[in-house]
């Protein structure tokens, strides 16, 4: 990290140790960091420094978008032609990113609202920093109601990107805090088949109403609890899930 800049020098050590990537820190002019595989500097220090292979970064740097820059450079992805992103759609949504077989980014997340936006975030950033890769989206079949609520948050988005629903047989491979993002990972190295109309649809009867209630009620930490009308109509798809949590 080539840069005097204090802000930006806690904000690029914090992201550093989330992705557990071993960092120096020196002045712009510093030279005695050639060994470095990335030297990130600001715009206003870039000439400062010697050194060669920066990243430029300011204040208001996105982390994902930086650290996926960062995962792909250090693994020596340039040139990618295709990006999978895989989806374990459950209580918890496991979310990875591989290129060139390498996973490049994980996480979860507990609501599909929040699922569906990191996806299409994920590909939005593939999208920038290798424009001529393609996005191919691979999403577990095991839970039908939490693979249907997420389809549906993709579902308008699928001339952008390409959905494929995967079986998840022998992706549960381990427990733990990680077991969802080994899955999707799994996910996404295998093939899959077409979304079709019939993958969006939630069949109305006891266990998914009492799914889609459990669900509102833990999203919403016991303060919203929906009817069981209320809860038909998500199944039917009349109302939004995130109309239910009131979600912009």
């Amino acid at each position: 990290m080539a840069t005097n800049h204090p802000k930006l020098l806690y904000l690029i050590v914090e992201l550093l140790k989330e992705l557990e990537v071993s960092f120096v820190i020196c002045p712009p002019e510093c030279p005695e960091a050639t060994n470095a595989s990335i030297v990130m500097t600001t715009a206003e220090e870039v000439n400062q420094s010697p050194l060669e292979n920066k990243l430029i970064l300011d204040v208001g740097f996105n982390p994902d978008l930086i650290g996926i820059e960062l995962r792909s450079r250090l693994s020596g992805i340039e040139t990618p032609t295709t990006a999978f992103i895989g989806i374990d759609p459950g209580m918890s949504y496991g979310i990875a990113l591989v290129l060139q077989g390498v996973p490049i980014f994980q996480r979860v997340h507990k609501s599909p609202h929040e699922a569906g936006k990191l996806v299409l975030a994920l590909a939005g950033y593939v999208h920038t920093l290798f424009p001529q890769c393609k996005t191919v989206v691979r999403i577990g079949r095991g839970s039908k109601v939490f693979m249907a609520l997420l389809l549906r948050e993709l579902e308008t988005h699928q001339d952008t990107i390409r959905i494929e629903l995967v079986n998840e047989d022998h992706t549960t491979l381990s427990g733990g805090h990680n077991a969802d993002t080994v899955s999707a990972l799994i996910i996404a190295g295998r093939l899959g088949h077409p979304v079709t109309d019939h993958d969006l649809v939630i069949t109305d009867k006891s266990g998914n109403i009492r799914i889609i209630k459990n669900l509102v009620s833990r999203l919403t930490q016991g303060q919203r609890e929906i009817t069981t009308d209320e809860a038909r109509a998500v199944i039917a798809g009349d109302m939004s899930l995130t109309s239910v949590l009131d979600i912009s």
